[in-house]
């Protein structure tokens, strides 16, 4: 009888560049809809544009992670309101619900 090695499947589909393409577009798709959803996050003073030392025209970034076996993108909001506004419109919450 053989037996399936899942882990080795597994790591085979994950580095997949499809794989990797899929989840990029899922995280670009994610950052629309909380743009989306959140029109004014972009609207920063210069002082707090300072912050932003890579892309300091998008305040929503995104960042492959490397620590993973698992192809992941983190989308990381860059605001000094994110969580007052998250509180307010739920921008997060719908972004997600949309993308999903």
């Amino acid at each position: 009888m053989m037996s399936l090695n899942y882990e080795a499947l597994f790591e085979e589909l994950a580095s997949a560049p499809q794989t990797k393409e899929a989840v990029s577009e899922k995280a670009e798709e994610l950052r629309e809809a909380m743009e989306m959803r959140w029109p004014r996050v972009n609207e920063i003073d210069e002082s707090q544009r300072d912050f932003l030392q890579d892309e300091p025209d998008r305040v929503i970034k995104i960042t492959e992670s490397t620590r993973s076996n698992r192809p992941t993108h983190v989308v990381v909001v860059r605001h000094p309101g994110a969580v007052a506004a998250q509180a307010k419109y739920s921008f997060v919450t719908k972004a997600v619900k949309d993308v999903s």
